[in-house]
Parts: C-alpha cells; structure tokens; sequence
C-alpha cells in the first residue's frame, strides 16, 4: 500500500472557473514553503497576488483583486496533479473550479 506522499504545489497552475454555468480560465503561479503559499494569479479579475496554506492535501488560497477577495478553498489530488474545490468572491458569491498542473513530459 502506498501513503499519500507531501507533494509540492509549487508551479503552474491551469484553471477552469465555473460559475453558475459560465466559465473562466485562469493561471496560478505557486510557490510552496513549507505549509505557506506565495504566488500570482492572471485571470478574468485581473492581476493578484496569492497568499494561501497548505495542510495534506488541503488547500486555502486568497487574493485580492483590485474589486474584491476572493478565497479558493480545494483539496489537492493524490497524484499531485489536480486541485478541486469552490471559491468564492468575499463569502457572497460562490462557483467551482478545476486546477491542473501541466506535466513535464
């Protein structure tokens, strides 16, 4: 049997945003140290920078666009590969979303 082995996030990241049946792309740059997350997002709100935690597989990320906070909250594949979760933009609207990292290969 194989245990979920602490994988590091850091990287690219490709989003898909759903929110109530439209759709979004987004780019996340992560850095990892430890259980703390750095890094930048690119997307349909704009430029932000990411700050965030990482707890085994769970992940809690925020970013302030220049109209409002918006908060990921996922949970990190077995694999490392794939990110699942909500968002939601200061607690009153909320959608989905789909992280991938792209392989190396």
């Amino acid at each position: 049997m194989v245990a979920f082995a602490a994988a590091t996030i850091t990287g690219t990241w490709n989003v898909k945003l759903d929110y109530q049946g439209q759709g979004g792309n987004a780019t996340l740059v992560l850095r990892q140290d430890g259980d703390k997350l750095t890094g930048d997002y690119s997307g349909p709100r704009g430029d932000a920078e990411v700050t965030g935690t990482i707890d085994g597989r769970k992940i809690e990320l925020e970013l302030d666009t220049p109209d409002s906070e918006i908060f990921y909250h996922g949970r990190l594949s077995t694999d490392g590969t794939r990110i699942d979760g909500t968002y939601d933009f200061s607690g009153q609207r909320a959608g989905t979303f789909v992280a991938t990292k792209p392989s190396d290969h």
